[in-house]
């Protein structure tokens, strides 16, 4: 007699998206380590592949050429099991959306902006939009990147919103990856 096979859908890969200093990076290590996954950071990806850190590399050759190394290196990185942090800006170049669709599950993280500019402030790593933190319209210029950006993040299969801790987001990332 044969048994009916019921297979349960998982998937493998989880991109975590959101705004610069949002805590894909953080958190989302810590959530891997917890869920016992493999953990990338696509920014150290490149860094490692150029051989310089992304404010050299924006600097040396613009944003556009560091968006096409950024969809390139990501796209040999798949398929990739595991917890894949993307860069702020990834997910503004649209043909990455099919990229992450087809491989996996998308996590938004909804840190306000004002939590991301304070810890923006005192973190240590270079980021090439923002820069000049204590200047008002350096400040504004920042904002509205925020805003701008977030029309793109909120196409995510999913959101967590602030405040989190990398358990909750283990937990949650466990949940939705058992489909």
């Amino acid at each position: 007699m044969e048994k009916s096979i019921v297979s349960q859908k998982t998937t493998r890969t989880v991109f975590l998206l959101g705004f610069m200093a949002s805590g894909k990076s953080s958190y989302g290590r810590k959530a891997a380590k917890r869920l016992e996954l493999p953990f990338i950071d696509l920014d150290d990806e490149i860094e490692k592949k150029m051989g310089m850190n992304i404010a050299e590399l924006f600097q040396k050759q613009g944003e556009q050429s560091f968006r096409d190394i950024e969809f390139e290196t990501l796209s040999n990185l798949l398929p990739q099991s595991g917890i894949i942090s993307l860069g702020g800006g990834t997910v503004c170049n649209h043909n990455v959306w099919d990229l992450l669709k087809n491989h996996g599950l998308t996590v938004f993280l909804d840190m306000p902006f004002e939590k991301c500019l304070g810890r923006l402030r005192t973190s240590k790593k270079a980021r090439p939009l923002a820069v000049n933190l204590e200047n008002k319209e350096a400040i504004d210029r920042l904002h509205t990147l925020y805003e701008k950006r977030k029309e793109n993040y909120h196409r995510a299969d999913h959101k967590v919103d602030f405040p989190y801790d990398h358990k909750s987001l283990a937990n949650s990332l466990s949940l939705w990856m058992k489909g």
